[in-house]
C-alpha cells in the first residue's frame, strides 16, 4: 500500500473555539459583519478561501435558499444556505457592504470597493479572527482550520446544525 507524505487527518478546532472566533467578530462594524459572514461560510459550509472570494451577489438564490459555489476544477455546486448564514449575509449586504458596482459578494472595506483578488485575503481574515481571540497552537492557521473543524465534530452543538 502506498503511503502518502503528510497523509494525516487535518488539524481542526473544537466547536467551542470556532464559536469563540465567530463571537470575536464585532458585528456592530462593517468589517465585523463581513468577517462574520465569511467565517460562517468557511466553518458551516466548508468552503475554500477561493470559493468564498469568488462568490457574487448573483450566486445566491434567495427563493430556493441556495448558493452557487465555483469549486476546484471548474466545477459548480449548489449548496443550501442555512438560515444563520443567510441572515449574516443579509446583515452584511444591508448594513455593511460599501456601495460598489462590483458584483462580488464580499468587497474590500477600504476604497476602491472591489472584490478580493484571491483567496489570500480570506485566509488573512480567518487568521486575524484566530489572533483576535487568542487561539494559538494550530498547525494550520487560516481557512483550513475552519473548513475542517465542524466537519470533524460528530456531536456538533445546535448552532452548527441550524
Amino acid at each position: 500500500m502506498r503511503r502518502w507524505k503528510l497523509a494525516t487527518l487535518p488539524t481542526y478546532l473544537p466547536a467551542a473555539q470556532v464559536r469563540k472566533a465567530l463571537d470575536g467578530c464585532d458585528r456592530e462594524t462593517v468589517m465585523g459583519r463581513r468577517d462574520y459572514a465569511i467565517l460562517l461560510l468557511l466553518a458551516k459550509l466548508g468552503l475554500r478561501a477561493d470559493e468564498v472570494a469568488t462568490l457574487t451577489v448573483d450566486d445566491i438564490d434567495w427563493r430556493a435558499s441556495e448558493i452557487l459555489v465555483r469549486a476546484k476544477g471548474r466545477q459548480r455546486a449548489r449548496m443550501p444556505v442555512p438560515p444563520d448564514i443567510g441572515a449574516a449575509i443579509v446583515a452584511y449586504l444591508r448594513n455593511g457592504r460599501p456601495k460598489s458596482s462590483c458584483r462580488r459578494l464580499f468587497v474590500r472595506t477600504l476604497a476602491p470597493h472591489v472584490g478580493f483578488a484571491s483567496g489570500c485575503a480570506i485566509t488573512m481574515i480567518a487568521e486575524a479572527a484566530l489572533d483576535r481571540v487568542g487561539i494559538e497552537g494550530c498547525a494550520h492557521r487560516g481557512t483550513h482550520i475552519f473548513r475542517h473543524s465542524l466537519a470533524t465534530d460528530d456531536l456538533a452543538p445546535s448552532f452548527i446544525r441550524s
